[in-house]
């Protein structure tokens, strides 16, 4: 029982001593929430950017009926061909029920 005293203390004097000083007062939590919401903002942004590339990708996409199924490539390329009996497609048109904003 003195052991588990013992080791109960070292682990505490341990936990005391690694922990950081402060020299400085602290921060109000307004601060410390604006600090964490702008670290979080900065981790997520390059996913975010990511996903309104690919937004503005299926925006030049007309009605996905005039495409056939993806077909992935032994190298991993992913085609999506238009299928031949589809009409024109012209940017900007209306083209169909497609993937609009």
């Amino acid at each position: 029982m003195r052991v588990a005293a013992v080791l109960a203390t070292l682990a505490l004097a341990a936990a005391l001593a690694a922990a950081p000083v402060r020299a400085e007062p602290e921060r109000p939590l307004s601060e410390r929430l604006e600090e964490t919401i702008r670290g979080l903002m900065d981790s997520v942004k390059p996913t975010l950017d990511e996903l309104e590339g690919m937004f503005e990708m299926f925006q030049s996409i007309d009605s996905l009926e005039h495409y056939q199924t993806p077909e992935v490539l032994p190298n991993g390329d992913i085609i999506i061909r238009r299928k031949p009996d589809a009409p024109t497609y012209l940017p900007g048109a209306d083209n169909g029920p497609g993937i609009r904003t």
